[in-house]
């Protein structure tokens, strides 16, 4: 009664014969004439780039329960299934936090000091009027517990040890060190992240991402022993900041020597350091060759609600040895943009 169609009397026979028996034929392959599509050899560069910063490659199930997209604060708009295998596999996840967070809970309940997590998958989302949703490819980056190190005291991971494999991560891919901005009240962080430990992920301009600390009412209510630092970022939107600024370009070795200007200018908590950054490199101009942060100071000493941000500025002519009086007007400029933009004074 099930031989319905021919192939069903064709394994009828294989298998009464021997499946043993059937010749081994391997199918002719051609190579393709355009290689590999840029889209794959992209996400192949992503993931290897996260593995080599020290991230463990972590695949997680891409169905979920409506309660762990709750929990989780993300999405619950989800795609749901029509014959789910149990209750706790009955939707498709709409981000890859909550499979991660899994993983987390089970590592440092388990004894493990450092949970290092990465995983490149696409969460799932429906789609009005279509009969397939919208797949988002993501890289998802975790870091929770101790820091590992062999020398030196242990201390709890935070939210720049996210943030560090992150410019690992793209700088590795794309040859370019990602920017970072911290939300408003105009554009707020994720309901998932904490408010003010979390930053938007730029990348030539191009916003490609989130990064910051889990929110405490997720890690509370799944009982995490320990603080979680998360990054999601686009796969589509980095592979698009990617092919827009292209190739990097070495620069050739300088040929007269810079000069180097340290100052420790004393500004509000609120203002960020990449906004000095920024300001001076656009007082300083084509002589201007780098802004490098070294030093933060809070304490005696300073007005109450700032801090002390100490910056290396190196000076440079690419045509001509700098003197000190072509480059006493620049540096001052750079002060006074400094001075005039964000209120920072020199220390």
């Amino acid at each position: 009664p099930d031989l319905t169609r021919d192939v069903d009397l064709v394994e009828e026979v294989a298998r009464l014969d021997g499946y043993d028996h059937i010749p081994v034929a391997l199918a002719r392959v051609r190579p393709s004439v355009d290689g590999t599509p840029r889209a794959i050899t992209f996400a192949r560069a992503l993931r290897d780039a996260a593995v080599a910063s020290g991230l463990h490659e972590a695949i997680s199930y891409g169905f979920v329960s409506p309660t762990d997209l709750e929990v989780a604060r993300v999405s619950t708009d989800a795609v749901v299934l029509e014959n789910p295998l149990t209750v706790d596999r009955s939707v498709m996840r709409t981000s890859l936090l909550p499979g991660l967070l899994a993983a987390t809970v089970r590592s440092l309940r388990g004894g493990v000091d450092a949970v290092r997590l990465c995983e490149l998958g696409a969460s799932f989302h429906p789609v009005d009027g279509a009969v397939l949703p919208d797949e988002r490819r993501t890289l998802a980056l975790l870091v929770a517990g101790t820091s590992n190190r062999s020398l030196g005291v242990r201390r709890p991971l935070d939210v720049f040890d996210v943030k560090g494999h992150v410019e690992a991560v793209l700088s590795s891919v794309t040859g370019r060190v990602p920017e970072v901005r911290l939300p408003s009240d105009v554009d707020p962080a994720p309901a998932h992240l904490h408010p003010r430990r979390a930053a938007f992920v730029y990348l030539g301009g191009v916003r490609v991402g989130v990064l910051g600390e889990v929110h405490p009412d997720v890690t509370d209510t799944l009982s995490v022993p320990s603080r979680v630092m998360v990054a999601e970022l686009s796969v589509d939107a980095l592979l698009e900041a990617a092919d827009v600024l292209g190739v990097p370009r070495a620069a050739g070795l300088p040929r007269f020597p810079g000069m180097v200007r340290d100052v420790a200018w004393v500004a509000p908590e609120v203002v960020p350091a990449a906004a000095l950054i920024a300001t001076a490199r656009a007082a300083g101009g084509a002589l201007l060759e780098s802004v490098d942060v070294f030093d933060e100071y809070r304490g005696a000493g300073l007005p109450a609600g700032c801090r002390s941000l100490a910056f290396r500025l190196t000076y440079r002519d690419a045509d001509a040895t700098l003197s000190d009086e072509r480059l006493e007007p620049v540096h001052q400029a750079v002060l006074a943009a400094a001075r005039d933009a964000h209120g920072a004074t020199p220390r």
